[in-house]
């Protein structure tokens, strides 16, 4: 999914994978989507981040998932963002101050 401003210029992007070792997995096992998304700096605070995140997760359910995990350092400032957007935290992530957050 690409973010573009009004004259066509790339802002943001976001996609999900299933990276090994999975970050999140369902009760019964199953994997969960890993969301990256990514904004340019002179466009955060915008609302890039949370238009990504909604299109990828209609996107996500016309796929099926109802589910989707992200890795956020704990110290990243779109901690906000993803927690507004109804993540919460799952355990820990991947990295040292990584932190595992699910919807």
């Amino acid at each position: 999914m690409l973010a573009l401003d009004h004259g066509g210029r790339p802002v943001g992007a976001a996609w999900w994978h299933f990276r090994e070792p999975l970050l999140v997995v369902t009760p019964d096992g199953a994997p969960v989507p890993e969301l990256v998304v990514a904004v340019m700096p002179a466009d955060r605070g915008h609302g890039v981040g949370r238009c990504l995140l909604d299109a990828l997760t209609a996107r996500a359910a016309q796929h099926g998932y109802d589910r989707l995990a992200l890795n956020v350092h704990i110290l990243n400032p779109a901690v906000r963002l993803y927690s507004r957007t109804g993540f919460v935290v799952a355990g820990k992530g991947r990295g040292p101050l990584g932190v595992a957050m699910i919807r």
